[in-house]
């Protein structure tokens, strides 16, 4: 194996074992304060 390919093989393997974007934290945070606002005044 050449240099190139040990490198994109060992990239290939730690984006699978340490993938660290989660979309569930992103798109679901909850009401904004807006919200908050109307609901206790």
């Amino acid at each position: 194996m050449t240099a190139i390919a040990v490198i994109k093989f060992w990239r290939s393997l730690t984006a699978v074992f340490f993938d660290r974007y989660h979309p569930e934290l992103h798109y679901m945070r909850g009401p904004g304060p807006k919200c908050r606002a109307r609901r206790v005044g």
